[in-house]
């Protein structure tokens, strides 16, 4: 008997070795950066939560910056430049993208109610939506690259950091990020958690203290440099055909959604804010419904621009990244839509 536990013990320490030893590596390594302190996060391989990010780098900077305009929405805030929306802006403004990836009304409400109990002022802000997932959530996403910073959110630091530990420990990001970190070679396997530093559309530059995506201008220099290649041979297979303009068929805005959009609007008009909301360009050209519209409209009324559907800006592919993202261009000439007219 005392041989048998001897064994048993034996083998459950000798198991436990390989999950001692990667856990060491999590807390050394913080392939999420999520861990550790940072004054930047530029230059990472992994996919990081950009939530995070965003939420991190106001924290350490705004003491600095005093920050008070602002830019809520998804990874298509890429398109922004603070440097544009600055010309429609007192000269005194200090412009933040505070944005996040597949950002939800309920970041969005996040981040403002955070915003104003902390005395922040938001003298300008930029409510940017899109129809394909602003209305997903009216909590915490669940998959860690959409967690909400709890610093911000005031939600589970415990299920946020679980959030990563859990997916540092999925066989595939193993093998995905051990791999790149010590070979450097990039699989087409890694996608989703690695991209690679030397061929990826990345710029692995300080971030700029507005927290702007470096990711665009990669793009844009490879579209200078040859249009033609990008779109008819590099691109050409992702961007569909959408014959005519259609609309949504169902309404994605509930009770829960409308209650946030309510706080939403209740806090920029307690600040006072010169405010605009925004519903995308994206290249499905698909309208909002009916009833969704008209619950936007209700809200935002003149504050509210619509740029769904089929119009000049979605008409055209080369307005495009690819279908999930508009250009640089496209993000200007919303700007000046909205100001000057």
């Amino acid at each position: 008997m005392k041989k048998f536990i001897h064994s048993v013990v034996l083998f459950s320490t000798v198991g436990l070795i390989p999950v001692i030893i990667l856990t060491i590596g999590y807390i050394a390594f913080d392939p999420f950066k999520v861990l550790h302190d940072y004054d930047d996060f530029s230059g990472s391989f992994v996919d990081l939560n950009r939530d995070y990010v965003s939420s991190q780098f106001f924290l350490k900077n705004n003491e600095n910056c005093h920050y008070d305009a602002f830019i809520f929405g998804s990874s298509r805030t890429l398109a922004y430049r603070t440097s544009t929306w600055l010309k429609y802006l007192p000269s005194s403004a200090s412009p933040f993208m505070f944005d996040a990836r597949g950002e939800s009304v309920y970041g969005i409400y996040t981040k403002l109610k955070y915003l104003d109990e902390h005395n922040v002022p938001i003298t300008n802000a930029l409510i940017l939506l899109d129809r394909d997932m602003s209305f997903d959530f009216t909590s915490d996403h669940i998959e860690f690259l959409g967690k909400k910073d709890p610093a911000i959110s005031g939600d589970s630091r415990l299920l946020f950091q679980f959030a990563f530990f859990k997916t540092y420990f999925n066989p595939k990001f193993l093998l995905s990020y051990y791999l790149y970190k010590f070979t450097g070679k990039f699989y087409p396997f890694m996608t989703g958690y690695i991209h690679d530093i030397e061929t990826s559309n990345v710029i692995h530059e300080k971030t700029p203290l507005t927290n702007e995506h470096a990711y665009a201008e990669a793009i844009e220099r490879k579209l200078d440099e040859a249009p033609d290649a990008y779109y008819n041979v590099e691109k050409k297979s992702e961007f569909y055909d959408r014959g005519a303009e259609t609309t949504a068929s169902f309404p994605q805005i509930g009770l829960a959604h409308r209650k946030l959009l309510e706080g939403i609007k209740s806090i920029l008009e307690k600040q006072q804010t010169n405010y605009k909301v925004v519903l995308h360009p994206l290249y499905e050209q698909v309208k909002f419904n009916p009833e969704d519209m008209k619950i936007l409209q209700e809200l935002f009324g003149k504050h509210l621009y619509d740029f769904s559907g089929k119009n000049d800006l979605t008409d055209k592919i080369t307005n495009y990244y690819e279908t999930k993202h508009f250009r640089k261009a496209v993000g200007d000439s919303i700007l000046k839509r909205i100001y000057e007219n």
